[in-house]
């Protein structure tokens, strides 16, 4: 069991300037430190296992000395259930950078998947092309958007309005939110990748199959995935009839 100091009250404590280490009572190890240049500390001195910590529990007097002798006994009663405070706080602080890294809006996620497939692309027309795409398009729906948050239904609503209209420019607009979407270019890996759930399937129901006829291509979509896109498979499927009927 460690030594507890003499117990100090609120005004003896006010009046500790000397730099240095200076236990304070009541709660094991528990310290104000004052530095070289006058600014003062709480400090909770412990053995956890076979390390010695230092845990920071606030500056002085912005945490009062009931508050460091309350969070001092809150450490304390941690090491004792087994848990190291320093690590407890360093994953803590890990796993917030890792969240933060994650808040990403799909304009700078675009900005970063262009910026990682441009050094692959032969003609720098393609990255113009992914970019007038995805900002004619794409930003004014879910430019601001966090990526985590962007699910099926903003997708359909960027793509259903020109699917018929403008099919090339969707199939490869769709092709290019997909990636934005995938995660690869933000250098997000396993659990944690940005991509929502299911991003994939999902997307997929806007993809193309071409073949070649003698009155030229016809597009067919894969099976929908909602109402509207039913709807516009169906229509894609009259007018390939209607095109191989002119023939005969």
């Amino acid at each position: 069991m460690p030594k507890v100091a003499k117990e100090l009250g609120a005004l003896a404590v006010s009046r500790i300037t000397v730099p240095g280490m200076h236990p304070v009572g009541k709660v094991a190890g528990l310290n104000l430190q004052v530095s070289q240049t006058g600014s003062r500390s709480w400090i909770l001195r412990a053995m956890v296992g076979d390390h010695r910590r230092e845990i920071g529990l606030g500056a002085f007097p912005a945490v009062s000395l009931q508050e460091a002798r309350e969070r001092a006994q809150a450490e304390r009663d941690k090491i004792k259930s087994g848990i190291d405070p320093v690590f407890e706080k360093r994953a803590a602080a890990s796993q917030l950078k890792a969240n933060q890294e994650l808040e990403v809006t799909f304009t700078d996620a675009a900005r970063r998947c262009i910026a990682a497939k441009a050094p692959g692309w032969k003609n720098a027309k393609h990255g113009e092309q992914w970019r007038a795409t995805i900002e004619a398009y794409a930003q004014p729906i879910i430019g601001n958007m966090l990526v985590r948050h962007i699910t099926r239904e903003h997708v359909l609503k960027i793509l259903e309005p020109i699917w018929t209209t403008k099919t090339e420019t969707a199939s490869r607009l769709r092709g290019r939110i997909e990636a934005v979407l995938d995660g690869r270019a933000l250098k997000v890996s396993g659990p944690a990748r940005t991509r929502p759930r299911g991003a994939v399937t999902w997307i997929n129901c806007f993809r193309v199959r071409t073949r070649q006829s003698a009155s030229g291509t016809i597009r067919r979509c894969r099976p929908a995935r909602s109402a509207t896109l039913c709807k516009i498979c169906a229509g894609l499927k009259r007018m390939a009839r209607a095109a191989l009927s002119s023939l005969f």
